[in-house]
């Protein structure tokens, strides 16, 4: 039916003459984006953002080296989304990651200050068709303290694959600093989403549907 077809991968081909394999939205995906463009348009609901910052020894060359290595394994970080005729949004992956990581030094400012600044930054809505939808930085604060400032799409990353891309992109600067363990490789977003959108064409889903069905069907 129609609705399976709209779930299906397809061709989609840009006014430069592109042409990309691109996929639609999984459903959790479509909710978040609904919820966004009707409920809160103007707040920031589909920004995830965090700093992970210590006190002590810093290396910020090899630390730059390990975040490009680590977005180089993490397919996500060259998601990006585009929006076609009827308001259909779809997710491709670019041929290049076209992320610059950027160096900041706040340190002149109070710590205060500084997380008032980057609050600010982190409210403002992210443009989010066809550029990337992700931002990285290195951040330096007063007192020695230096780490990673990440804004992420909430269409690309959850709170539990950021904290994997975190933990992917420590362990290979421990691995460059100190010759600790290398990470395992991190798995594709592409496969998970095709895996998404087969599953209501699934026996899994009939029996979800009807496990589901029986559950409820005499509660209030």
């Amino acid at each position: 039916n129609s609705a399976l077809a709209d779930m299906a991968d397809k061709v989609i081909k840009f006014k430069n003459g592109q042409k990309v394999k691109a996929y639609p939205l999984i459903p959790a995906q479509s909710l978040m984006l609904y919820v966004s463009r009707h409920h809160s348009k103007d707040a920031p609901v589909l920004n995830i953002v965090t700093g992970y910052y210590w006190q002590g020894d810093f290396d910020t060359e090899t630390m730059k080296e390990a975040l490009y290595e680590a977005m180089d394994r993490c397919d996500t970080m060259r998601l990006r989304f585009t929006k076609r005729p009827f308001n259909k949004v779809y997710q491709y992956l670019a041929d290049k990651l076209e992320i610059e990581i950027i160096e900041e030094d706040l340190s002149s400012m109070s710590w205060d200050d500084a997380h008032e600044f980057l609050k600010q930054r982190s409210h403002s809505i992210i443009d989010m068709y066809e550029k990337p939808v992700n931002e990285i930085r290195i951040i330096h604060l007063e007192n020695g303290y230096n780490g990673i400032y990440m804004k992420l799409h909430h269409l690309a990353f959850d709170g539990y694959s950021t904290k994997a891309f975190l933990a992917d992109a420590l362990s290979i600067y421990f691995n460059k600093k100190y010759g600790t363990a290398y990470p395992k490789p991190m798995r594709s977003y592409i496969e998970m989403v095709e895996k998404e959108l087969k599953y209501p064409k699934s026996e899994q889903h009939k029996k979800d549907v009807a496990f589901w069905k029986g559950t409820i069907k005499n509660e209030p």
